[in-house]
């Protein structure tokens, strides 16, 4: 996310005020990684919810136990609709509008 805020969102800044085909090959290259680095954290968080088999908390698991994997079940939840939001909207936007521009 680091990488995001620091890199990608300032060239797609950049590229609404001052559009051109090489800082759109430059984003577009960012969003490959970036959606590369999507699908890896959401197959961690898919692994994740397997070996826990759904956030089930064992008969004997604490409080402690249970808090914990609600809270992993909201940072699944916050980080899937993060990726969504980039993935399917944001760089959808910005590649059709690039790609009106050609």
């Amino acid at each position: 996310m680091i990488k995001e805020e620091e890199i990608l969102f300032p060239m797609i800044k950049e590229y609404e005020g001052k559009p051109s085909k090489e800082l759109i090959n430059k984003i577009r290259t960012s969003i490959q990684e970036t959606e590369d680095e999507h699908d890896t954290s959401g197959d961690v968080l898919k692994e994740l919810r397997k070996i826990t088999q759904e956030y089930k908390v064992p008969e004997d698991g604490c409080g402690s136990y249970s808090m914990t994997f609600e809270k992993l079940q909201e940072l699944e939840a916050d980080l899937f609709q993060h990726i969504h939001l980039e993935n399917n909207i944001l760089f959808k936007q910005l590649d059709l509008r690039a790609n009106n521009e050609d």
